[in-house]
């Protein structure tokens, strides 16, 4: 992992690569999942991630934190009616400030991790409700 990062810090990153105003699914077993699924195709990017597969959903303390953080700063608006989050502006501020902590190949593939992300929470809504 690149210097001065904590986990959550990569996953405060790859949200705030999304396309403003973006939502995201509010399900944390959903987005357990999704990053699980991330931390298995881009493993040097996961490498301190711990991820308990004991579980329904492999639950994984950085994603706690990072939803936590990305939710107590106000960089996420929940819409309850919606089951999800929107993106907010602080947040792509907050990726940028982080990113300049990585080198270029960690940008890139963060980038590329972003991207991957965006397609699968693009794909099915996490409430389940809505296909």
């Amino acid at each position: 992992m690149e210097q001065f990062l904590v986990p959550s810090d990569i996953i405060i990153v790859i949200f705030s690569l999304l396309e403003k105003g973006k939502t995201i699914p509010a399900d944390k077993n959903f987005l357990y999942g999704k990053f699980f699924e991330l931390s298995k195709e881009f493993p040097n990017l996961f490498e301190d991630f711990i991820f308990d597969e004991s579980k329904v959903y492999p639950l994984c303390e950085a994603v706690d934190d990072a939803i936590d953080r990305i939710i107590g700063y106000r960089m996420a608006e929940w819409k309850l009616l919606e089951c999800n989050y929107t993106l907010l502006p602080y947040l792509a501020e907050k990726g940028k400030e982080l990113m300049e902590l990585f080198s270029v190949a960690g940008k890139d593939q963060l980038s590329k991790v972003a991207q991957k992300f965006s397609e699968m929470i693009s794909k099915k809504c996490a409430c389940g409700e809505c296909g």
